[in-house]
């Protein structure tokens, strides 16, 4: 009975503080069943090798020694051809360990060798099986020898046993080589087999050291330890050996005693009990089972009786059947420490706490580089009695966590999928209202805004529309300036490097005439009298007197001479205009003549106008730089003058260029 009521307390206290984590997810490390598939090399040639079967006897050896829970052995022998198959069958009871056991004692050992026909035997008796992992293990004392008796080449079986290597390294079945005795051949088939598949390549000189490499090959599949205790030659007599017990809360012990020849006499004595051994021809094997094993007893002793010079080796393998546990909340706040627990839970489902226990553990966290990107993996170490440790995520997402918890019976790794939670920033700013007397106001933005995470927060802002203020940052102060009244609705955006918050910023612009509208309204007819002063053109005098005249009609003609012109240019006939038919009261020399522009241009006629008047006469306006004359008498310009039928008018270019007559005459009827 098992004295651990310093446990029960501990217990007691955790699953208080365990209540406490409600959002805590427990993730168990299980290990998946485990088929073991030996092909065994049963040519002639181990006859020499082992004339003793001492390697046949250390598989039976570890079929009597490995831990039950949850594992099949089955094995396939070989020579030239396929000798004994038996698949994968559980060895839960000693019936079971018993039958497997004879049938490989019924192995005998004769033929050439064909290790691809082996194999493949052995690979085919392993049918994949879901939750369950599948090994295979070849040992053989030499390379695959085919004199051709059988009618089957070593080229069939090379090509045979490298088919069986590409179908274990794509189904995940590693294969173990395992070079026995005095090898014949190279050994690069068994060595390169086991590269293929990922498993591993071992040599082993004598045959009672091939339990080692078995417990060695399994180091990542059970929860074990193996301690060479003892290892000599004795004389005849009764030979005591002593076995310290250090390792606690263990499910199996088994003491393994290697003889070179037949075990004498022997017990084991464990507290006040003695424990019987089971023997085979060269070994014996005693076990003590979970309902035995009581963590206060720290020493056994086994005697044994020995003839002169026999060989004797003495292993403790020891078993542990815990479920480790890694406790971590699935949901964290970002950047917030998180805690996380990896523990033991016994058969009854309670949690182990013992300070002394878990301080022979290693805890490691082996999640690759980019899943652990963003995100602080603490160490762990012991506290309150178990592994604890604090993580802290420095981004949200989801995170695929790897760990591994070891000591020297094996590892536990763990796999844990976890979501760390981002909170948006928040906040607000106050009511403003601006006005431009009053000028801009600035606001340090980290007074206002706020983020649960910590995170360090940026700004930017998007100006509206209106062009009623003007907003500008400056590292995190936000500067308003009023432009115009009115309201104006500023975008400021929050940012903690992960989610922004869009904030509507609306600001409102108190216009100037609200406040001072009879300063305003003075203002504007002070401005306006002073524009009207500065800026009031008088209406141009051709169009006064246009306007005047509006009504009258043109009457007569009005003939045109060209009387001096440049040389070499055309000759421009007499012109005859018939002013009645004119429906204007007003028209421009240029307009009448702008058939000829280089004329019209000399003369700027553009700038002489024709008013109708009264009593068929009509006034003369210019402000042509020309010189223009009716009769002897110069019309000067922006004068108006009168002229009537008979009048003849004289216009000469600035530059004497042309010379114009305009002869204003009656029609006769």
């Amino acid at each position: 009975m098992r004295k651990r009521v310093r446990t029960i307390i501990l217990c007691f206290i955790l699953s208080i503080a365990f209540s406490a984590q409600a959002y805590a997810k427990e993730f168990e490390s299980r290990q998946s069943g485990l088929d073991v598939m030996f092909a065994i090399d049963s040519s002639g040639s181990m006859v020499s090798n082992d004339p003793g079967r001492m390697g046949m006897s250390m598989v039976k050896a570890f079929v009597d020694t490995v831990h039950i829970e949850n594992i099949r052995i089955g094995f396939a022998s070989y020579s030239d051809q396929v000798g004994q198959v038996v698949s994968p069958v559980s060895i839960g009871d000693p019936e079971a360990r018993a039958a497997l056991k004879a049938q490989l004692d019924a192995v005998t050992y004769s033929g050439d060798t064909d290790m691809g026909m082996g194999v493949e035997a052995a690979l085919s008796a392993m049918p994949a099986q879901e939750g369950r992992k599948r090994i295979l293990v070849v040992i053989s004392d030499g390379e695959t020898d085919l004199p051709g008796s059988r009618g089957r080449t070593e080229a069939e079986s090379e090509a045979e046993l490298l088919r069986c290597a590409q179908t274990c390294a794509s189904e995940g079945i590693p294969i173990y080589g395992v070079a026995f005795g005095q090898y014949e051949g190279s050994r690069d088939s068994l060595a390169d087999l086991a590269a293929r598949t990922g498993g591993g390549f071992y040599q082993v000189a004598r045959p009672e050291d091939l339990i080692e490499i078995l417990y060695g090959i399994f180091g990542s599949n059970l929860s074990y330890k193996i301690q060479p205790l003892a290892s000599g030659i004795y004389g005849e007599g009764s030979q005591e050996i002593r076995v310290v017990l250090e390792e606690p809360y263990l499910d199996e012990m088994d003491l393994l005693l290697i003889s070179s020849g037949p075990v004498g006499d022997t017990a084991i004595r464990y507290g006040e009990e003695e424990i019987p051994l089971s023997l085979s021809a060269n070994y014996g094997v005693g076990k003590i089972g979970y309902e035995k094993i009581d963590d206060s007893i720290t020493e056994m002793t086994l005697t044994t009786v020995t003839s002169q010079g026999q060989s004797v080796k003495l292993y403790l393998i020891s078993y542990r059947e815990l479920l480790p546990v890694l406790s971590i909340e699935e949901n964290l706040q970002k950047n917030a420490a998180a805690q996380y627990q990896v523990y033991f839970k016994d058969r009854q489902g309670q949690v182990i706490a013992d300070d002394g226990f878990y301080s022979r553990f290693q805890w490691e966290w082996q999640t690759d580089a980019g899943e652990a990107d963003g995100i602080d993996l603490g160490p762990a170490s012991v506290k309150e009695g178990i592994l604890e440790g604090e993580l802290r995520a420095g981004r949200s997402g989801t995170y695929g966590l790897a760990g591994v918890l070891s000591d020297s019976l094996g590892s536990y790794p763990f796999a844990a999928e976890i979501r760390a939670v981002n909170t948006p920033p928040s906040g607000s700013l106050p009511e403003i209202r601006l006005s431009r007397l009053g000028g801009g106001r600035a606001y340090q933005l980290d007074a206002y805004f706020q983020d649960k995470d910590g995170d360090v927060l940026s700004y930017a802002v998007e100006p509206g529309e209106e062009g009623r203020a003007k907003a500008a940052l400056a590292e995190n102060t936000l500067y308003l300036t009023p432009l115009q009244g009115g309201r104006q609705t500023f975008t400021l955006f929050v940012s903690d490097g992960e989610d922004t918050l869009s904030y509507p910023l609306e600001i409102s612009v108190t216009p100037l005439w609200v406040t001072y509208w009879w300063a305003i309204v003075l203002a504007l007819a002070a401005l306006g009298f002073g524009l009207f002063k500065r800026f009031y053109k008088p209406k141009p005098q051709v169009e006064v007197i246009a306007q005047r005249k509006q009504g009258n009609r043109f009457a007569g003609k009005m003939d045109a001479y060209v009387t001096v012109q440049p040389e070499g240019t055309g000759e421009i006939p007499p012109l005859t205009f018939p002013m009645y038919k004119i429906r204007d009261s007003r028209v421009r020399l240029g307009d009448l003549l702008r058939e000829y522009p280089e004329l019209a241009e000399a003369l700027r006629l553009d700038l002489i106008f024709l008013i109708a008047d009264e009593g068929r006469h009509m006034i003369l306006y210019h402000t042509s730089p020309s010189t223009l004359m009716v009769g002897s008498s110069i019309l000067c310009g922006k004068i108006p003058y009168s002229l009537g039928f008979g009048d003849v008018i004289y216009i000469t270019a600035p530059d004497g260029a042309y010379e114009l007559e305009l002869h204003y005459i009656a029609l006769i009827e």
